[in-house]
């Protein structure tokens, strides 16, 4: 398009010259490019706004599941020092407990891990079968430990135990009585699993893979204890 002084020239394609524009020509062609112009600004803006409600709602998911996962790990904290200060009044009571006598009948040491929370308790009697014999073995006579417990690290960050601060017999932990070391079982599986696993058997398999990994008569002398010996336990 040509200016010159008031007069618009523009070239035409179709007669391949160049001729004046009219009033009615300038009207329709700033007339269309407005239009172009504004339908394109209208686009963007429509982009914009739906990238930003976009980006809006993945940060607001975002946060929503940063906050569910932050009432989770506190509902999960909150369970773990509830059960702590519950076995740690446990542990007053069967302190005061006359009844600490070597061996033990399955059913009483069934009894404690219930009232501690245990999530599986028939599996703890099981594994007291195996590691102690219910309280036959040295180290449950020395040291009143039924379930083959290592000693608590005491220095820098360690789980709540209930062994006796300071003592130990060849790595594993000493217990006032045979009572606390069942309480101290059921502390270490609260460390360890953070909620109830599905099912016994995941329990089971999760457990032995870090209390006796490498053992691999250790899990089918368990199931055979509960499917037969501690078969009226199982819930």
């Amino acid at each position: 398009m040509i200016t010159k002084k008031d007069r618009l020239y523009v070239y035409d394609a179709k007669m391949k010259l160049v001729r004046t524009m009219s009033s009615g020509e300038l009207y329709k062609t700033l007339l269309r490019t407005a239009t172009t112009y504004l339908l394109c600004l209208v686009v963007v803006a429509q982009l914009i706004y739906h990238y930003s409600a976009t980006m809006e709602y993945k940060n607001v998911e975002r946060r929503m599941s940063d906050v569910l996962s932050q009432n989770e790990l506190l509902r999960d904290s909150l369970s773990m020092k509830n059960l702590e200060e519950s076995i740690l009044l446990l542990s007053g009571e069967y302190v005061l407990s006359r009844d600490t006598k070597l061996p033990v009948h399955p059913d009483s040491i069934y009894v404690v891990a219930d009232r501690a929370g245990a999530y599986y308790p028939e599996v703890i009697v099981a594994q007291a079968i195996l590691e102690s014999g219910c309280g036959t073995s040295n180290l449950a006579k020395s040291a009143n430990n039924l379930l083959g417990m290592t000693k608590v690290n005491e220095s820098g960050r360690h789980r709540t135990t209930t062994q006796l601060p300071g003592r130990s017999r060849n790595s594993f932990g000493v217990y006032h009585n045979w009572q606390l070391s069942i309480l101290d079982r059921v502390l270490w599986e609260r460390s360890v699993f953070k909620r109830k696993p599905r099912s016994r058997e995941e329990y089971i398999r999760k457990m032995s893979n870090i209390y006796c990994k490498g053992n691999m008569e250790y899990v089918p002398n368990i199931h055979q204890l509960l499917n037969g010996k501690l078969k009226h336990l199982s819930k």
